[in-house]
């Protein structure tokens, strides 16, 4: 008896089961729909990008939502109502890019237009919890929100925490 493929077909199953799709709760269909919409935007196909983002971002995936609220945004040049509705549910559920762009919005064209959309917080709260939110991720450790503390102030230093994380974890392996 062979065990190497029921331990095979086991793991397979334990990654299906914990597969950041399935946790974000999305179809096989909406998950393609997301990966398409995705690389179509890192295309710089943003017009093509948006249908397939909005089918992940309607099922409430952060990812697609910050996405789709970037496509629309390049598109139109500006802060309309739908991307920062997409932005404002992306950050809802945490995702610091999406608080980021959000506090960033007092740049916008649409200042100099004087047509911004009603927004859930001002520009200056939304940075604020981009702030508290990544340096909630830091003091777990979490890299990418090192990595986003050092784009937003410039410091070096949170690159060379990063290296000391990576250093102790390679060690303690």
């Amino acid at each position: 008896m062979n065990i190497l493929p029921q331990s095979a077909v086991v793991f397979g199953l334990i990654c299906l089961i914990v597969s950041p799709s399935t946790l974000a709760g999305l179809t096989p269909d909406q998950e393609i729909a997301k990966t398409t919409g995705i690389a179509l935007f890192n295309q710089y196909k943003a017009i093509s990008a948006v249908p397939h983002l909005k089918i992940a971002a309607h099922a409430g995936d952060h990812e697609a939502q910050y996405y789709l609220g970037e496509a629309i945004r390049n598109n139109k040049r500006y802060m309309t109502t739908e991307a920062q509705t997409a932005y404002e549910a992306s950050a809802a559920i945490g995702d610091v890019y999406s608080m980021i762009r959000l506090g960033q919005a007092s740049d916008d064209l649409c200042v100099k237009m004087n047509n911004c959309p009603k927004a859930q917080r001002t520009p200056k709260q939304w940075m604020d919890l981009a702030n508290k939110t990544a340096n909630q991720g830091v003091e777990r450790g979490n890299a990418e929100s090192m990595y986003l503390m050092y784009k937003k102030t410039g410091d070096d230093e949170w690159i060379e925490n990063q290296r000391r994380m990576d250093s102790r974890l390679l060690s303690s392996a």
